[in-house]
């Protein structure tokens, strides 16, 4: 299956949180203590809602879902001040992630992060984690209209690598983002994250590719 991937495009497109990255239990741990301060559990549904959302995205529904009067600066700066120490010192990369990556880079393919992680993230994170230095371009949901639900930003992001998007794969967990990845033109490839365990079916069908993981 990994040759196969391999051999399938020239430029690889990945996301991070749940694909590359073992991050989930972080943001279900920020979102336990951000609503448990307030005195208030998570809403029901509120973790799925979130799912197709950017950063901005995800604190404008929590502002109107829950009538906090913070504005949507407000909870990000809460939200990244909570999870930026995991990032930088803690979250680790999936088992057989990292040589994935470096297979990839040494058979000369094009490498792009696509996340709707907060961008200053990124960096700290996966230069720890020893593969920051393998991708040519980091594109962040927020800085395109509809996130990872849009097309746009993996036109974008096969666009700087200087590529056509039929000769891009991307990879992710979740079904919203492998669909708008295939109406901008791209093959996908379905990453099996347990915390969405519930979509698996859905994503398995709408993908091209599907991985139980990266062994």
């Amino acid at each position: 299956m990994m040759q196969r991937l391999i051999s399938a495009a020239d430029g690889h497109l990945f996301d991070l949180d749940g694909t590359l990255l073992d991050s989930m239990c972080v943001w279900k741990e920020v979102d336990t203590e951000f609503f448990r301060r307030r005195g208030m559990e998570i809403p029901k549904g509120y973790l799925k809602d979130i799912a197709p959302l950017t950063f901005r995205g995800t604190a404008e529904y929590t502002i109107a879902r829950c009538g906090f009067t913070q504005t949507p600066e407000e909870l990000m700066e809460e939200w990244n001040a909570m999870s930026f120490v995991q990032y930088r010192d803690k979250v680790r990369l999936k088992p057989g992630a990292g040589s994935y990556i470096k297979r990839l880079y040494d058979a000369g393919k094009a490498l792009a992060i696509v996340t709707s992680l907060y961008g200053g993230f990124v960096e700290p994170c996966l230069t720890r984690n020893g593969i920051y230095r393998y991708f040519s371009a980091v594109l962040t949901a927020d800085s395109f209209p509809g996130g990872k639900a849009g097309e746009g930003i993996y036109r974008a992001a096969a666009a700087r690598l200087g590529l056509p998007t039929e000769k891009c794969i991307v990879y992710d967990d979740v079904h919203h983002a492998l669909s708008a990845a295939k109406r901008a033109g791209c093959l996908t490839a379905a990453v099996r994250e347990i915390g969405h365990a519930q979509a698996w079916d859905t994503c398995c069908r709408e993908a091209d590719f599907a991985l139980e993981s990266w062994l």
